[in-house]
């Protein structure tokens, strides 16, 4: 079962969305299969395949109550911003709750809030909490939720691929739930996986359009694809597309019939890969190009200046002329990015100096590269009305980071270190970077940042946060970031590794002697604008390394920051991480 719905085709009819709940300004509008607001006579069984969609608007400062529903869904937040419970939302959140788990409330901060609800099967309604605790008691299903923060790219970026890429939202499941994202040039295409690890697709588009016959599917415009029909070939539109791949998984009860939309009965495959090498392999992409194995590389997230050597590369060609082909993956952080590594799915990391403690863990990686010493591409950032104005205003302050332990953390720590503030004079609040971060800070929910100067300019330009100093004004020894290789791709293939390395910093040599080009280039890859990441490059842009060496003194303080962070007991030798024989001046 292939089935399709374009945005344009939606009738634009809005019924309030919880009624019986008695709340005013929540609507819905129907897109496929039944909702809340259908009649309810002959409703289908909750046995059967029943793929539903619909869009949800919350009007500003709205709050859905917390409820659940008999059937497992995916949410998509499309416009607006708010909270699911305590988790920040924003365009492109991927939220999955599983049959009966309880979620929200969905509250809409002062934009308001849309977002797309996917079902495979049919629900009968929200069920209100508390009000059917004991309907879920008696289910003895236990509850599951999971929340991701995608983002998104913007036609200019989509306009100027190189090549397809995709990016894991929601790390697969053992029964199979996932969600990936896919980026396609114009007029490229890709083919999905096999739904055999899950229960079936929905598959959204986010941006640009998705090519289907002659007709174009715009932006929240939605196809469902069984379990049984195989791969989903998606093509783009002339400008790029952006596209969610959202895969439910397998159902612990067997669909009985198949329902009116297509007589044939299903068959539910119900293999799942047991093994975490070959779970996370089957997480990522098979090369898009038939020729010689390209190098898997992944960014550990989007719109980091510092990455840009990879775009810059693929758009004059520098790894073409070094004999060597890519495929590039962006993550939502380093821990999944390291996942990926593990499990044998990457070849290479772009990562943080930081990173080198999970080598000294047992990571089957080696770091072959210096890339960005000091951290000029991290800033101090906080909220644009906030009273903090001095650095020193930030004492006893509560600052948001990406994870606990990251290379966001230290700089906190560090600021208060080099202040003289002493112990205990800041906090930090895990926020999962990206977007969940900027979400925070808008609704303060916490007092400050440590974020990419990237989206520091662009917001401060929207008088959404201010800077408050950039990172590299106070801490001057760093390595910021490192090229990891895995070690199979050392012991099998190290003149792809050589090949890289060339291209790579070819690629850095253009940028720092190319300012209007490597511009254009970056702004376009990462959606960043123009005049912001110009802002950037004049800031980190003469600290790119052009020749990959180490610097000792950057590793020294890399080393101390483990202690710091009471990650490590005593101070490592990090020299035992690193290997520069793969570099271009090692030749």
């Amino acid at each position: 079962m292939i089935v399709a719905k374009s945005s344009r085709e939606v009738t634009r009819v809005r019924h309030p969305a919880f009624p019986a709940a008695g709340v005013p300004g929540l609507w819905i509008t129907s897109y496929l299969g039944r909702d809340a607001t259908s009649p309810k006579e002959n409703p289908p069984s909750p046995d059967a395949l029943f793929p539903c969609a619909f869009l949800i608007e919350h009007d500003p400062g709205v709050a859905g109550p917390a409820h659940f529903h008999e059937a497992n869904e995916f949410q998509v937040v499309v416009a607006g911003g708010g909270r699911f419970g305590k988790e920040p939302i924003a365009p492109l959140t991927v939220h999955f709750a599983a049959a009966y788990s309880p979620y929200g409330p969905i509250v809409a901060d002062e934009r308001g809030l849309s977002y797309m609800t996917l079902r495979d099967t049919y629900s009968d309604g929200a069920q209100m909490m508390p009000a059917n605790r004991e309907r879920l008691k008696a289910a003895g299903v236990k509850p599951r939720q999971s929340v991701a923060h995608s983002a998104a790219a913007g036609p200019s970026a989509l306009r100027a691929l190189a090549a397809p890429e995709r990016t894991p939202v929601l790390a697969p499941a053992p029964d199979g739930m996932a969600a990936w994202s896919y980026r396609v040039p114009p007029g490229g295409s890709v083919t999905g996986d096999v739904t055999d690890g899950g229960g079936g697709q929905f598959w959204l588009v986010t941006g640009g359009a998705q090519a289907d016959g002659n007709a174009l599917l715009p932006p929240h415009s939605c196809t469902f694809v069984s379990a049984d029909a195989g791969p989903f070939h998606v093509q783009a539109g002339p400008d790029g597309l952006e596209i969610l791949a959202l895969q439910f998984p397998v159902r612990t009860r067997e669909r009985k019939k198949d329902t009116p939309m297509n007589d044939a009965p299903l068959t539910r495959r119900t293999a799942i890969a047991g093994l975490v090498a070959a779970s996370a392999a089957a997480s990522f992409p098979t090369p898009i190009r038939a020729a010689s194995p390209p190098l898997r590389v992944a960014k550990s997230v989007t719109g980091v200046f510092a990455y840009s050597p990879i775009d810059v590369g693929l758009a004059k060609g520098y790894y073409k002329k070094a004999g060597v082909d890519l495929d590039v993956l962006t993550f939502n952080g380093a821990a999944k990015q390291q996942e990926a590594m593990i499990g044998g799915a990457l070849d290479i990391m772009l990562g943080s100096g930081t990173t080198l403690i999970t080598i000294l863990k047992g990571e089957p990686t080696t770091c072959v590269a210096e890339t960005l010493g000091p951290p000029y591409e991290l800033a101090v950032m906080v909220p644009y009305d906030s009273p903090v104005k001095t650095v020193d205003d930030l004492k006893g302050k509560t600052f948001g980071v990406a994870t606990t332990g990251s290379v966001t953390e230290w700089m906190v720590f560090e600021l208060a270190r080099v202040r003289g503030w002493g112990p205990n004079s800041v906090k930090t609040v895990a926020t999962g970077g990206g977007p969940a971060t900027i979400a925070g800070l808008r609704t303060h929910s916490f007092d400050a940042v440590v974020g990419t100067a990237s989206a520091a300019y662009q917001l401060d330009g929207q008088k959404v946060v201010r800077i408050v100093l950039p990172c590299g004004d106070y801490v001057k020894n760093f390595i910021m970031h490192t090229i990891y290789a895995s070690n199979d791709l050392i012991k099998n293939r190290p003149n792809d590794l050589r090949g890289f390395l060339a291209g790579w910093f070819a690629a850095a040599t253009f940028m720092k002697a190319n300012r209007a080009e490597t511009i254009k280039i970056a702004a376009d890859a990462d959606g960043i604008d123009p005049p912001a990441q110009a802002k950037e490059y004049d800031l980190v842009a003469p600290y790119l390394s052009t020749d990959g060496k180490f610097n000792r003194q950057g590793l020294a303080t890399i080393a101390r920051s483990y202690v710091d962070l009471k990650m490590l007991d005593a101070v490592p030798d990090l020299t035992k991480t690193i290997n520069e024989a793969y570099l271009p001046h090692a030749r």
